[in-house]
């Protein structure tokens, strides 16, 4: 799910969120317990990208469930993305690549887009 908000723990400062939630296995209502041991690691997502943002990213930052933040790599229109063409084709412009967010995709997290900017409408 993607909201794009003020962020109230920076003074409101414009952006966006991308949050993962988790969801119970399918055929299930319950959820999987976190604290059990896995017989294999969890996948984790290496890349996510955004395409078609009109304004500067100024930082990336994964929330995690329990509140810590850390700030993750990103390129804004990179010069390198032809193995990407399959995507989106030859745009060059409002990509945004976030590279190895190190994000569990079993648990809880958001990837908050600060823009620095109050006009946030088109994110």
């Amino acid at each position: 799910m993607y909201q794009s908000n003020k962020d109230p723990v920076i003074n409101g400062s414009a952006g966006g969120r991308l949050r993962l939630e988790r969801i119970p296995i399918p055929r299930t209502t319950v959820l999987p317990e976190e604290d059990r041991p896995l017989a294999s690691p969890l996948p984790q997502i290496e890349r996510i990208i955004f395409v078609g943002l009109t304004h500067e990213i100024n930082r990336v930052t994964v929330i995690e469930k329990s509140g810590t933040r850390r700030p993750v790599e990103f390129t804004q229109d990179p010069d390198n993305i032809t193995a990407d063409k399959r995507y989106f084709g030859l745009l060059r412009s409002g990509v945004l690549v976030v590279r190895q967010p190190l994000l569990d995709v079993a648990y809880d997290w958001e990837l908050h887009l600060v823009t620095g900017t109050e006009n946030k409408a088109d994110l």
